[in-house]
């Protein structure tokens, strides 16, 4: 690489910006999404959890747990529902 590249400069926004100087004077604007954080790409959806909510009024966790496994509902983690999960 360092035989192709001059500079590389980052800038970390709500999206990361890189600015690449190839050698010879070419230059290139990459505009990238930040990537989710751990956490943010194992998080249960909105609608799942709303959902759970709804049927707590209702329903066991473990009725709520075949209800949500018979949909094909899955975790956050892409597991199926469990009472403690």
């Amino acid at each position: 690489m360092r035989l192709l590249l001059e500079d590389v400069t980052l800038i970390q926004n709500e999206q990361i910006t890189a600015h690449v100087r190839i050698k010879g004077g070419i230059t290139e604007t990459l505009m990238l999404p930040r990537p989710l954080n751990s956490w943010e790409g194992r998080t249960t959806p909105t609608e799942v959890v709303t959902e759970i909510d709804r049927l707590l009024d209702h329903h066991t966790e473990k009725e709520i747990a075949g209800i949500l496994n018979d949909r094909g509902t899955r975790s956050g983690t892409e597991r199926p529902s469990t009472r403690p999960r």
